[in-house]
């Protein structure tokens, strides 16, 4: 589901500046660049597309001689503002290299800017896949890996962000630098430096068979919460007020799937994209709200209807991503990381909310979960964890009810995610993880002059302002 990719529409909060949201606030003369659905802008003074790590560590010493800031992007798909800046932008497009593929370890090097959809397909090659996978394959290994981007589970429990066993980065002072072993154990955020290569740990590659089943939403949650005890992986949809929820199950196969099998994959995959195409084509800041509301409404029952599926065997990276063909309808995300002790109070109460008011039918809700792991600053560090992730089409007219829900969900102690919209009212949200301080210092440690700080990182980890120190210039 989606909604029309105006920037103006967005949850993310402009900041002051030439970097606000919108493409009409971009000084003359200057770049701009857009988040893979159009919804947060950025107008760097420069972008760069370097070639080299060598070429990297240069043009990271001369920022830091010139007291300036860089933000490095790969696909853009983060939600949020963690990639933006208004001075100089390093993009990635040109680190997608497979480095080393040891099939005996059953690991991979690979540069740090290699899409995810090409990355499954090389590994396909060789017979090994990644231990698990998030809702979308556009995105980067150096992103996914540096936000903690978690996929989902149930019985089976291995993650995405643990398959790192290597990193090489290029440090706020221009230097090379190898993590392995117990400096993996925390997010990096980009704020680390530069990731110019990734060594993953991988699996054989497999099968899953998954189900996808309508249930009633007074239901959906003990039904979810049941599933996580007999299947490997589990998760749960629903869309505004919508009297039916989708509890979504996945079981690891040895087999591949049947000609049946890639039939069906193939007609769901159309539905999908023909309700997305039918939101993002749909003009909701130009219609009565009553009429958008009900619009909204026919919209989720279709996406849930289409959502609604057999039995079927697919290769593990078609059944555990969205296949919609490729395309999505411009929205927000906001995902919060609830803990899974408390989880389902918070799920049955945020069902009930929507339920009783129809502004949340631009709103649809997908919860995944996911074991706790050892790692600052990832959203399940030390904790078992539901994810509740809000994909909001129309953020005016959902507004009140995205508020509420967010409410909602820091009552039960939630942690944002760090690639999605990072909600208004949290104004700290690193001072929710034990560990900050701890993470905060090797972050110092690593960029002594702060060459990788944008607004981002002060609303998120200092004060309220959004304003950053200037940096210390260091000799050439």
């Amino acid at each position: 589901m989606g909604g029309g990719p105006t920037a103006a529409r967005s949850l993310v909060e402009p900041y002051p500046g030439s970097d606000r949201n919108g493409p009409g606030l971009v000084g003359r003369g200057m770049p701009r660049i857009a988040n893979w659905c159009g919804r947060v802008w950025a107008s760097p003074a420069e972008i760069l597309r370097p070639t080299s790590e060598p070429e990297l560590c240069r043009l990271v010493r001369r920022a830091a001689r010139e007291g300036r800031r860089v933000k490095v992007v790969g696909a853009r798909h983060s939600f949020g503002r963690i990639w933006t800046t208004d001075d100089l932008m390093i993009e990635l497009s040109r680190f997608h290299r497979v480095l080393q593929v040891d099939r005996e370890r059953m690991q991979i090097t690979v540069q740090g800017g290699m899409p995810l959809h090409r990355l499954v397909r090389v590994l396909e090659r060789f017979g090994l896949a990644l231990p698990n996978i998030g809702a979308w394959m556009e995105q980067t290994v150096a992103g996914v890996t540096s936000t903690a981007t978690h996929g989902t589970s149930g019985r089976y429990r291995q993650t995405l962000p643990e398959s790192v066993v290597r990193m090489r980065l290029v440090d706020g002072r221009g230097e090379p630098r190898v993590l392995e072993g117990a400096a993996l154990r925390q997010v990096t955020l980009g704020l680390f430096g530069i990731i110019t290569e990734l060594t993953l740990q991988c699996r054989p590659f497999f099968f899953v068979r998954q189900h996808k089943h309508a249930v009633p939403r007074e239901e959906a949650v003990e039904r979810a919460l049941a599933a996580l005890e007999r299947h490997d992986l589990v998760d749960l949809r629903w869309a505004g007020s919508v009297p039916r929820a989708l509890v979504g199950q996945w079981d690891v196969e040895p087999g591949p799937p049947s000609w049946r099998d890639r039939l069906r994959q193939s007609i769901e995959a159309t539905r999908l994209w023909a309700v997305n195409r039918t939101v993002a084509a749909y003009p909701a800041s130009r219609m009565p709200t009553a009429l958008s509301t009900r619009v909204w409404e026919v919209l989720g029952h279709a996406y849930v209807e289409a959502s609604e599926r057999p039995s079927r065997v697919s290769p593990w990276y078609r059944g555990l991503t969205y296949d919609s063909r490729g395309f999505a309808p411009p929205h927000d995300e906001i995902e919060l990381a609830l803990p899974r002790a408390r989880a389902a109070a918070c799920l049955r109460e945020a069902i009930a909310l929507m339920q009783e008011d129809r502004r949340s039918a631009a709103i649809e809700v997908q919860v995944r979960f996911s074991p706790a792991i050892d790692m600052a600053l990832a959203p399940n560090d030390g904790r078992e964890t539901a994810w509740l992730n809000l994909n909001v089409f129309d953020a005016v007219a959902a507004a009140p009810v995205v508020d509420a829900l967010v409410r909602l969900a820091y009552s039960y102690e939630a942690r944002a995610h760090w690639a999605k919209v990072i909600p208004a009212s949290d104004r700290r949200p690193a001072r929710r993880h034990p560990r900050w301080r701890q993470w905060e210092a090797t972050r110092a440690a690593f960029d002594p002059h702060g060459v990788f700080l944008n607004r981002w990182y002060a609303r998120c980890f200092g004060g309220v302002s959004g304003e950053l120190e200037p940096t210390q210039e260091v000799a050439a």
